[in-house]
């Protein structure tokens, strides 16, 4: 999934989470996306990969929120 579609679809709460490389999420705040937050990392390794959901959302701030939501991820690792 691109990082395009799933933050728009974070956004639109298609999605509750979307899980993704830290530096695009931190790029699109940076351009001026403020319909994300970032709430904690996923992965960490040479390649952060971040948690991020809607920026007005209560029911997610933190790791422990997240169980039972749905979530989209842009790539898989292994």
């Amino acid at each position: 999934m691109t990082f395009e579609r799933m933050s728009n679809w974070t956004n639109s709460t298609q999605l509750d989470i979307s899980i993704g490389l830290t530096e695009a999420f931190v790029a699109g705040i940076g351009k001026g996306s403020d319909w994300y937050k970032i709430v904690g990392t996923y992965v960490s390794s040479p390649l952060n990969w971040a948690i991020s959901t809607g920026a007005k959302r209560t029911d997610i701030n933190t790791v422990e929120d997240i169980r039972g939501k749905t979530l989209g991820i842009s790539r898989i690792g292994r």
